[in-house]
């Protein structure tokens, strides 16, 4: 027998004969609805009527901004220290050589008391070096003979 004349036969098993019942059914399900039961209908809201009337009505308009000053100035001060007192209010105009600000002056008369004595010794050195000068017979005598006197002193050697 020949392939082409040898003939073939399918046959229908249980799972396929249900599987395809079930589609069937699934199907046809939804097209047997009774014509009673038909989509509710929404109701439409309830709308007011209002006349519109002309009239005028003020235009107004309203911006956000920020202000700046045309002018602004830091201030830094030229020595620290603590602030004891402000002598201006914020947004006050103030004027060249005016007083702003008071710093506590205690740190800055220790300061100035330090200084002081340091000039104090300073002088008193001063007076004692030029005392022990007019001792010496060498800061007596003129510049030509200073010289002739340095040449007459031992050299040392380091």
């Amino acid at each position: 027998m020949d392939d082409s004349e040898r003939q073939t036969s399918v046959k229908p098993t249980g799972f396929g004969v249900r599987f395809c019942a079930a589609c069937l059914l699934l199907l046809t399900v939804p097209s047997c609805r009774d014509a009673a039961s038909e989509p509710q209908r929404i109701p439409h809201p309830e709308v007011s009527i209002l006349a519109v009337t002309p009239r005028a009505i003020p235009v107004t308009f309203e911006f956000t901004g920020q202000t700046e000053a045309s002018r602004e100035v830091e201030i830094r001060s030229r020595v620290g220290g603590l602030t004891e007192k402000r002598f201006f209010k914020e947004g006050q105009v103030v004027r060249k050589n005016d007083s702003l600000y008071l710093i506590d002056p205690v740190p800055f008369r220790a300061a100035l008391r330090r200084a002081e004595a340091g000039v104090a010794e300073a002088r008193s050195r001063l007076v004692g070096v030029r005392q022990t000068v007019a001792r010496l017979p060498y800061w007596n005598v003129g510049p030509p003979r200073r010289r002739m006197w340095m040449m007459r002193l031992p050299r040392r050697e380091t």
